[in-house]
């Protein structure tokens, strides 16, 4: 398990990632779906209102619990687990890594970590900024290949990848699904 350590200071977005709402359409009632570092839960809200089962997964407790008030209003179903406190309670069919990669050193352990909570075929939805030119982050991925080759090396097909910068923050965007024989 990667241990996940709180950072000193970071304020959550309130819109869902223009990249949740471009595949929202891709979630429904059939989902298990673990949002891996939900934060204040922007990005699980609409997907809860499409009917998925949600797990709310971070290591920040103020963040967590603003995630599940969020939550509860949607009137969905959906889990809290703080991160380091325990297990994950099943595999997910989707997950979505928004915009946590590149406040970590070690991506791989991330990323892998995904993977085994994945079940079969399962799909990633990962975002990070990208080039340190947009990125305040000493640990940003220098191009769109180097985001690409980090989930490949942890047992992941690429299935769609878009770089999109908006008001100059770049960032690096895929969907990727999980290899069978890894």
């Amino acid at each position: 398990m990667v241990i996940m350590t709180e950072p000193k200071r970071f304020r959550y977005q309130t819109i869902p990632a223009s990249f949740v709402m471009d595949h929202l359409g891709e979630f429904g009632p059939e989902d298990m779906v673990l949002d891996f570092g939900c934060g204040n839960g922007r990005n699980a809200v609409p997907i809860l209102r499409r009917g998925a089962h949600v797990t709310l997964y971070d290591r920040n407790p103020k963040a967590l619990a603003e995630a599940e008030r969020a939550a509860k209003k949607t009137g969905g179903r959906f889990d809290v687990v703080r991160a380091n406190d325990s297990g994950l309670p099943r595999k997910y069919d989707k997950i979505l890594l928004i915009g946590v990669l590149h406040m970590y050193p070690e991506k791989s352990g991330i990323i892998s970590e995904c993977h085994s909570f994945l079940k079969d075929d399962g799909l990633l939805y990962s975002s990070s900024f990208g080039t340190p030119k947009h990125c305040k982050s000493p640990y940003c991925f220098s191009s769109p290949v180097d985001f690409a080759d980090a989930h490949y090396a942890c047992g992941f097909e690429h299935m769609g990848m878009r770089i999109v910068v908006e008001r100059s923050n770049g960032f690096f965007e895929g969907v990727f699904r999980k290899a069978v024989d890894k």
